[in-house]
């Protein structure tokens, strides 16, 4: 590992990488949004999340359907927070990968959009079965599969444009 990863890990560089985390989630939420209102998707449900995140909390881990989770509590707040930190989470994850493979602009969004796939892969086989949906959420239909992946595609293209005008990218690589 070079030098170069612990000397750049400072609290603005944190800064921007959380607001990074947060802008690439919010970019997620309004393409959601636009492609909801368009009937591409389905809408995000904030307070189905807070339910997850909820039993999760609690040490429940498995519900046998939607409705066995909703009924097990969770808010919509709870659900924004979780949401939002997940997406800070995984731009934490892309500054570190960033800096220990010194990669350039280029290779910083590409594996922005892989993240932003890799979050999709992890709905589709974590959560969605942990909530009843059953794996890839085909128990709610094959629009549960299309909207994960356009939303965590709208992730990662957003995570990519917030880190290149951020300048979180090395502006010695090209």
């Amino acid at each position: 590992m070079n030098i170069f990863f612990y000397r750049s890990f400072s609290a603005l560089t944190f800064m921007k990488v959380f607001f990074c985390g947060l802008g690439a989630t919010l970019v997620m939420d309004f393409l959601n949004k636009v492609g909801a209102l368009l009937g591409w998707v389905y809408r995000m449900d904030l307070n189905f999340l807070g339910c997850v995140f909820n039993g999760w909390i609690n040490g429940v881990y498995e519900f046998k359907t939607p409705a066995e989770l909703l009924a097990s509590g969770g808010t919509k707040l709870q659900g924004m927070v979780g949401h939002y930190l997940i997406g800070v989470f995984f731009a934490i994850l892309l500054f570190i990968v960033s800096r220990i493979f010194l990669l350039n602009k280029r290779e910083v969004a590409a594996a922005a959009l892989v993240l932003g796939l890799s979050a999709a892969v992890f709905s589709l086989i974590i959560i969605f079965p942990s909530t009843g949906l059953g794996i890839y959420g085909w128990k709610g239909g094959v629009g549960l599969f299309g909207t994960s992946l356009y939303n965590h595609l709208a992730y990662g293209f957003g995570l990519a444009i917030f880190f290149h005008f951020t300048h979180l990218v090395d502006v010695n690589k090209s």
